[in-house]
């Protein structure tokens, strides 16, 4: 089968990351990269053997022949790049959050749905190896039927900020919210579906970043009530409790899966590979489960490309987790529940 061409916006950190996932999935050639900063597109280039280097994104559009681009630049750059690809129409994948506000998120979705362009979202954390256990779990019916969930999600670590690299997400409002709350509010949808409503309460305890680090809030999501965290001391752990049982996953990655009938465990860790292009500075930061879950995202938004079926994760349908996210702010600026209304998308079935 024919390699899909493609290009790539952006070489800061991620790309680091996303480009060699998507050699590792294979399938694909990168025939061009744009960075604002040239010397940083060069540098990419050079190192991932990438023959054509743009300081202008819409001169690469007009210039070569792609069957794709993915967009892995800062989040302001989102949505001119997307209306750029809507503009020559030019399918997209784009990181998360999708953009700085909810209405620049609907106009994107909105761009590409007249284009007649796919439009993806690369939202990753669902495709970690434990939470695609979690999910198998829930649908193999373990539990009964859910009704109370708590998703925790580990914010790097009080010391281990990832500044360095990204420096702008010191300066962000609402740092934990719209850095990880994307993915938290991805997973709520993932395992149990569409929320009814929504409160939230922030913390900050770093007073070097301009946003919260700490958010906890609480989702109704039909019978279940999810409560969902974003922690700077605590790792990553899931449990969620139904009428026959209990699903934990812990700390250690270790899924348990208790009920009056049976008692299992499985390790999760065992699940996602080490990649030699990997460094183990960046694992240590990332984990091993979060990397993998890039390489299983990016096969899963190649094969939509190819057969035209729609990802899980397409702009669409990331619109429902945009406007959890900044429902979440809204919510944490004012003190009040959120009540979250489906008519909203009906713009999208027109």
């Amino acid at each position: 089968m024919k390699n899909l061409q493609f290009a790539v916006l952006g070489t800061g950190y991620w790309s680091n990351l996303q480009i060699p996932a998507w050699l590792e999935v294979g399938g694909v050639d990168i025939v061009a990269v744009y960075n604002r900063t040239v010397s940083k597109a060069e540098k990419i280039a050079k190192k991932y053997n990438i023959a054509k280097i743009y300081s202008d994104p819409e001169e690469m559009l007009k210039q070569e022949d792609l069957d794709f681009i993915d967009i892995i630049a800062q989040v302001p750059a989102h949505a001119p790049f997307v209306f750029l690809a809507a503009k020559y129409k030019v399918p997209v994948i784009c990181q998360k959050p999708m953009a700085e506000d909810y209405s620049t998120c609907r106009s994107m979705v909105l761009s590409c749905k007249k284009a007649g362009i796919p439009f993806f979202i690369h939202e990753n954390f669902r495709w970690q190896p434990p939470m695609q256990s979690v999910k198998e779990a829930l649908k193999a019916g373990h539990i009964g039927k859910p009704f109370r969930a708590n998703i925790q999600l580990y914010n790097f670590g009080y010391d281990n900020f990832n500044f360095d690299e990204q420096p702008f997400l010191k300066t962000l409002d609402h740092y934990a919210l719209t850095d990880i709350g994307s993915h938290l509010f991805d997973l709520a949808r993932f395992f149990f579906g569409e929320p009814h409503s929504i409160y939230c309460q922030t913390y900050k305890t770093v007073e070097y970043v301009g946003g919260e680090d700490v958010v906890s809030a609480i989702l109704r999501i039909n019978d279940v009530i999810c409560h969902c965290e974003i922690t700077n001391r605590c790792n990553t752990t899931i449990y969620i409790e139904g009428t026959k049982g209990v699903i934990e996953l812990d700390t250690n990655s270790n899924l348990h899966i208790e009920t009056d009938q049976e008692s299992i465990v499985k390790d999760c860790n065992t699940l996602s590979p080490h990649y030699s292009w990997v460094s183990p500075e960046d694992e240590k930061i990332n984990g091993a489960a979060m990397i993998h879950s890039i390489i299983a995202c990016n096969k899963h938004l190649l094969n939509a490309l190819r057969t035209g079926n729609p990802p899980e994760t397409t702009g669409e349908d990331n619109l429902k987790t945009m406007r959890l996210m900044f429902s979440a702010i809204d919510s944490a600026d004012t003190n009040k529940v959120i009540h979250l209304d489906e008519d909203q998308f009906d713009f999208l079935r027109s």
